[in-house]
């Protein structure tokens, strides 16, 4: 089943703010920091660690240093702490 779904129509790193940016159907724009997204990641291991220690301790200063599409409705994150697990998908609005 699809859900309601709306990708952004575009994506900008913004890396010396640690934002993330998402233009939007209708002129909207959005941004979420790169540490949130970071925070929020939902690969495996940082689902298991959440899990037990209740956070992931993510340095304010993360950047993302790639953003890769993977698939038609998602992205692939690197991170400058190396970490780049799983993907993303495109609904954003969750965070924002």
């Amino acid at each position: 089943l699809e859900r309601d779904f709306e990708k952004p129509l575009a994506l900008r790193v913004m890396g010396s703010s640690g934002r993330l940016e998402m233009d939007w159907a209708g002129g909207r724009t959005t941004a979420v920091t790169h540490a949130k997204l970071r925070e929020q990641c939902r690969c495996a291991v940082c689902v298991a660690r959440r899990q037990c220690a209740g956070s992931i301790n993510v340095p304010p200063d993360v950047r993302l240093t790639d953003v890769t599409p993977f698939g038609p409705n998602a992205v692939r994150l690197t991170f400058s702490d190396g970490h780049g697990r799983g993907s993303v998908g495109l609904d954003f609005r969750i965070l924002c």
